[in-house]
């Protein structure tokens, strides 16, 4: 070692000491807790996209209920299908929530639904016992607030003006988390 500096065991990966490391580690906190805040506050002029039937959605959906919870998936994403289930429960036992799916692998290149991936979600879907709307995202719902996520699945809380209240929410959600996410914020 050398002085005034301890190695991290782990130098390989994440720099030659320690305090480069953690320089490193402030900085990618920093960009994530940024990230965080560069999403739109409100969705409501560009919620829109394509429902897994070919009808056009577009945000007069979301003032249907208090609260709505995007969810963004993919059919390729085994966490997204994973949490399914705990959405179908939640979607069941709220009245006042309704969950909408945000299929980011659903459109074709003219911006409709590709067949295949229809069928895909739809059997993905039925063995999750997931019955919510899903969408094709709109170019518009895609740049402004799909494009600067960082991963999926992901999820927003948002209200029946269009105003997220939280999140991105990343990873799986389970039941008891989404539960009291919703809680809180009643």
């Amino acid at each position: 070692m050398g002085k005034g500096k301890r190695e991290f065991p782990f130098s390989f990966a994440l720099g030659a000491c320690y305090t480069c490391s953690m320089k490193r580690v402030s900085l990618l906190v920093s960009l994530l807790l940024l990230s965080s805040c560069l999403f739109a506050a409100n969705i409501r002029s560009v919620f829109s996209g394509t429902a897994l039937s070919g009808m056009p959605v577009s945000s007069s959906q979301l003032v249907r209920k208090e609260r709505t919870l995007l969810f963004v998936w993919a059919t390729w994403c085994g966490f997204c299908r994973a949490e399914m289930p705990d959405l179908a429960e939640v979607a069941d036992a709220y009245p006042t929530v309704q969950v909408i799916g945000v299929c980011i692998d659903l459109a074709d290149s003219k911006g409709g639904i590709n067949p295949r991936q229809r069928k895909v979600a739809q059997q993905i879907m039925e063995k999750a016992g997931l019955r919510v709307l899903t969408i094709a995202p709109s170019s518009g719902l895609s740049s402004t607030l799909l494009d600067s996520l960082s991963g999926i699945p992901a999820a927003f809380w948002v209200d029946a003006n269009g105003e997220i209240l939280e999140g991105p929410l990343y990873g799986r959600q389970t039941k008891e988390a989404l539960v009291e996410q919703f809680e809180a914020m009643r």
